[in-house]
């Protein structure tokens, strides 16, 4: 679930702030990491986006003869018996990348903590959320980017699985996370990813707050 686009409507609400903060939680402690990452889509989306100049640029003509042939293969060729949603999402997806191509850049959405001013890079990996009878909700980790600045809001079933399950990086998510059928060493990798990544945020975090304080002085 979570998974949004732009030219669909959603339901809206303004986040509580704890469900924020569980958020913040899930989304640092992601999984299934892509190669590449996800735009936001939605119209007049504000960000925050840190933006990513590309260095090999195509010319016009290919960039739409690409576009074009993915776009056929699609909706008429080899791909065409995927699901309706499933195509849906890889053209929005099809799409946005071509536009980025175009202009020359991409958007990374950035998350920021309500507290802390933290950042998280968005939009390139999954979050599981464990609910009730073994039930397992999957979500791009763009959910949080969607509830704090687009106020979507999640079905009520998720939300109370967020604030009732485990949440990450206790040691019963991670067992959750095994005993649903994640490999032993993936997880403990992913743990590994996790601490790592908080430690390079946090540093950040220090650089920003001395770079504020010397101003000041």
């Amino acid at each position: 679930m979570g998974w949004l686009d732009g030219e669909h409507p959603f339901e809206t609400a303004r986040p509580a702030k704890w469900m924020v903060r569980r958020l913040w939680s899930w989304c640092e402690c992601s999984l299934l990491h892509a190669g590449g990452f996800h735009e936001c889509n939605i119209a007049a989306c504000p960000g925050p986006a840190r933006k990513l100049i590309r260095s090999d640029i195509p010319s016009e003509a290919e960039l739409e003869d690409t576009h074009a042939a993915l776009r056929e293969q699609i909706q008429t060729g080899a791909l065409r018996k995927l699901s309706k949603a499933y195509k849906s999402n890889f053209l929005s997806n099809l799409d946005q990348s071509f536009k980025s191509a175009r202009r020359g850049y991409h958007n990374l959405v950035l998350g920021i903590h309500p507290d802390t001013g933290e950042r998280l890079e968005l939009g390139y990996a999954e979050i599981f959320v464990f609910g009730k009878r073994g039930k397992i909700y999957s979500a791009p980790n763009m959910l949080y980017h969607y509830v704090t600045i687009h106020h979507y809001k999640p079905p009520e079933e998720f939300i109370q699985a967020l604030k009732q399950g485990p949440s990450p990086p206790a040691r019963e998510y991670v067992d959750r996370l095994v005993a649903s059928g994640l490999p032993l060493w993936y997880v403990q990798g992913c743990e590994a990813i996790w601490q790592s990544q908080k430690l390079k945020r946090t540093k950040a975090r220090l650089r920003r707050l001395k770079r504020t304080q010397t101003q000041i002085l």
